[in-house]
């Protein structure tokens, strides 16, 4: 059977070119023949190979194969896609048959399966679900990979055969477009450095049962040299890191919670490691756990350590838990007048740890990281105050209209009121325009000894003087006041007290 021309992806760790590394099992790359796979190890730069058990039993139809955590995925000539768990013979499943050979396989960081030839199609192994997404504008030359979250693959342009290594967009196929011009490989391999950032090659082989690797520079798009070789003809290779996580663990995602006046704080912490197995979590080298939780922290700097599985590689991140603080520390209001045409002002001071503070208006949804809220008219308005730490304050303020009784131009001074505390007429109140300046009041009882002093364009008497009620009876008032022109004017007349 003639061997189709494929790209392939290979993923090591302590592989290539160092002298006397050994064989580590969550770092083992895997290549396969059209008979067996192999597991790949070196020393003093040379390959070498071993032949493993194949969980599915024997098999001489073998296509291509990737690797997610423990798992290898292989399909076949006859169109077969297989999975077995690494080291547990018997541990086959069958997912899919009858369908077309694909000569490219590999499996994104959440587990999903691609394959491809000029057709790219995606199977879900956890839903069991097989989705055709079209097809490619450019053919594959035997297997696809990802790299900084993107699908790339080697192979061709069928219009002028140029070949290359090409961006696959999974979600417009037709966007797709040319990465890098290489030379005709026929497989991609992402060589992991052991807690650390993968180096890349391209593979070509010609049935001279020998496989050749250049070493390649994806981030720049050049091509390095050539590496070293490996004496099989490979239709195929992968490991843990085609999916295009490095063979590290990786913080992906740090939450903190923590109100304002709490004296602790919560955190959630999620990693992600290629290899198969759990990350352990560990908060200030003494509580460690598998979930990222971590509650009742104290207020002050913190670290966690996330660990891979047998503790081969660990990232460290560092955090603060605020202490109590108020949020909002003061407000200022402006009420508008009517008169002026004025509208009110609100302005929120708030102050935290956490930059930035937001502010919203509820009743618009208007939002800002400033608390000066213009332009707003009589009615209640409701704010919402958060900051970054995830602190929240609701508040709710009335805005009161000034619109004297009299009108904009004139002066109400009621004749008589009733101070007896049952809600009606209790005030002797003197509405002014807010145009009018240096206003003052006084009031005289009928011997002429003043019982109310009082200033500012809202003037009000409650009846008493010193604390102590006046009796019913005739008062005078004298009310003195600058009018919109500046013209300085005083008013005189009586007011009667009944209770």
């Amino acid at each position: 059977m003639d061997k189709i021309v494929r790209k392939i992806l290979i993923s090591f760790a302590a592989f290539f070119f160092i002298p006397g590394a050994g064989m580590v099992h969550g770092q083992a790359a895997y290549v396969n023949t059209q008979e067996g796979i192999y597991q790949i190890s070196t020393g003093g730069g040379n390959c070498s190979q071993a032949l493993i058990t194949n969980g599915c039993g024997t098999d001489n139809n073998i296509l291509s194969i990737a690797v997610y955590k423990d798992t290898i995925y292989y399909n076949t000539w006859t169109g077969e896609l297989k999975r077995f768990k690494i080291g547990f013979p018997g541990s086959c499943e069958t997912l899919l048959q009858g369908g077309p050979a694909y000569n490219g396989l590999t499996v994104d960081k959440n587990g999903i399966v691609y394959m491809t030839y000029q057709h790219l199609v995606r199977y879900d192994p956890y839903k069991h679900e097989l989705s055709d997404l079209g097809t490619m504008p450019y053919v594959s030359a035997g297997d696809v990979m990802f790299f900084e979250d993107k699908l790339l693959m080697a192979g061709y342009d069928p219009y002028d055969w140029s070949t290359g290594i090409f961006e696959i967009n999974i979600n417009d196929l037709s966007a797709s477009k040319l990465y890098m011009s290489t030379p005709d490989f026929i497989g991609l391999l992402s060589y992991p450095t052991p807690c650390g950032s993968s180096r890349y090659f391209g593979l070509t082989c010609y049935n001279t049962g020998t496989t050749q690797l250049t070493e390649l520079d994806l981030a720049n798009k050049t091509i390095i040299g050539d590496a070293c070789s490996i004496p099989l003809d490979i239709l195929d290779a992968a490991s843990i890191t085609e999916t295009g996580l490095d063979d590290k663990v990786t913080i992906t995602d740090l939450q903190i919670t923590k109100s304002c006046q709490s004296a602790t704080g919560s955190v959630q912490i999620n990693a992600v490691f290629p290899g198969a197995g759990t990350i352990s979590y560990t908060l200030d080298n003494a509580t460690t756990n598998t979930t990222g939780s971590f509650t009742g922290i104290s207020a002050g700097s913190h670290k966690i350590s996330a660990a891979a599985p047998g503790g081969t590689c660990m990232n460290d991140t560092a955090f603060t838990i605020a202490a109590p603080y108020k949020l909002v520390t003061s407000i200022e209001i402006t009420n508008p007048d009517y008169c002026l045409n004025t509208p009110a002002t609100v302005l929120i001071h708030a102050s935290s740890v956490n930059a930035p503070v937001t502010f919203t208006l509820s009743n618009s949804g208007l939002s800002r990281t400033s608390g000066d809220f213009t332009g707003l008219h009589g009615g209640t308005y409701d704010f919402h105050i958060a900051d970054a730490g995830g602190c929240m304050k609701d508040t709710t303020i009335n805005i009161v209209e000034n619109i004297p009784a009299g009108g904009c131009n004139d002066i109400f001074i009621p004749n008589a009121f009733t101070p007896n505390n049952d809600g009606k007429n209790d005030f002797f109140t003197i509405a002014l325009p807010s145009s009018f300046k240096d206003i003052s009041l006084q009031v005289f009882n009928r011997w002429g000894a003043a019982v109310c002093q009082a200033t500012g364009n809202n003037l009000s008497w409650d009846g008493s003087y010193k604390g102590v009620q006046q009796p019913i009876g005739v008062y005078i008032y004298s009310l003195n006041y600058s009018d919109r022109n500046g013209n300085r004017k005083i008013l005189k007349g009586t007011l009667t007290l009944i209770r």
